[in-house]
């Protein structure tokens, strides 16, 4: 029912907590601030959370945006693969209402947006939302109509993007975007009124958050950590660091023979799940350093993988000289696979 993967905020495949933009904490969710100047915050996994969860996701501001010049925005958002939602039969008569629900928690109360976007028809519609109470949890649901003039693709591409909009300047404003329009930078963060990057005392939490057909929120379609796991590793995949692996492991991915006269070693790696495409492959040596494999437990070695396809790959190969050709000095390789939206 729930077409969000991680709504629960409890896979960090990647890491607890980054200062940096894009998916880096929580899987499947995608932190972007665009046109700052001072702005630096933290996204993090964290374990405050309403009753019923055990874990949220936070964005907390460490330094304010003090020279705004009206081109800013942040958001916090998920890309839904275009073929899971056929369903909604986007460009008929027959397009279904969706709805979203979640729960928030923010210090700064006020109007807060989210944004529906069609990337196929390249089509927006806004919803907005108020926090009420400062540093408190709050339900929140919100609900569209469907697209009759849309389009999503069935294929492996996205096909919404479910934007939680914290910063909205004005040139991100000025356009109304309830009703479903064509995209324009306007119509973007219609009806924000809070600036989530002008103190260090704001901060954004959320959890639960669930998009489903129809008119009414239902309640919040709970998945085992293994089975939630299982979804967010279609996308991304690692044998090192996070909540899963060992960081400074080289042995639970690749392991292979060196071939004679070759810089390379021909083995096995295979992923959890076949993922979404063919993903990119950064390989980590038996000391964490990416870029590098390991020879015989103690050689570290710059290179890449090889034959690489959705479901795994075959071959490492050193970016220069030959691997020690003895059948016995085994090649080994964590790796971090990357097929997101």
């Amino acid at each position: 029912r729930n077409k969000i993967i991680n709504g629960a905020m409890i896979i960090a495949q990647r890491g607890t907590l980054s200062t940096a933009t894009g998916i880096k904490t929580v899987d499947r969710w995608d932190t972007h601030a665009s046109g700052m100047d001072q702005l630096a915050f933290t996204q993090k996994q964290v374990t405050d959370s309403p009753d019923g969860f055990s874990n949220s996701y936070e964005i907390d501001i460490t330094t304010a945006e003090s020279a705004q010049a009206g081109d800013e925005y942040m958001r916090i958002q998920q890309k839904i693969e275009a073929q899971d939602l056929q369903y909604l039969s986007y460009g008929t008569s027959s397009a279904k209402n969706v709805t979203v629900s979640f729960w928030v928690k923010a210090y700064q109360t006020g109007d807060y947006v989210v944004n529906f976007y069609a990337q196929d028809g390249n089509r927006q519609i806004t919803r907005t939302y108020t926090v009420n109470a400062s540093a408190t949890w709050e339900y929140k649901s919100v609900t569209i109509p469907g697209d009759t003039s849309g389009t999503i693709n069935n294929d492996t591409g996205a096909g919404l993007h479910l934007a939680f909009i914290v910063i909205a300047d004005s040139g991100y404003r000025t356009t109304d975007s309830t009703s479903w329009i064509n995209y324009t930078d306007g119509g973007y963060g219609y009806g924000q009124t809070v600036n989530l990057g002008s103190s260090t005392d704001n901060y954004w939490k959320i959890t639960g958050v669930q998009l489903e057909a129809g008119p009414v929120a239902t309640p919040f379609e709970h998945r085992s950590f293994g089975e939630e796991l299982s979804r967010c590793q279609r996308y991304y995949y690692t044998t090192r660091g996070g909540s899963v692996g060992n960081p400074n492991s080289d042995s639970a991915g690749f392991f292979g023979v060196p071939l004679n006269n070759n810089p390379s070693a021909f083995g096995t790696a295979k992923f959890a799940v076949p993922m979404r495409a063919t993903p990119t492959v950064v390989l980590y040596d038996g000391t964490a350093t990416a870029g590098k494999f390991t020879q015989n437990g103690n050689n570290y070695f710059p290179g890449t993988a090889g034959g690489v396809q959705s479901n795994g790959f075959n071959l490492v190969t050193r970016s220069s000289g030959y691997l020690s050709d003895d059948a016995n000095l085994t090649v080994t390789a964590g790796f971090t696979a990357d097929a997101e939206l």
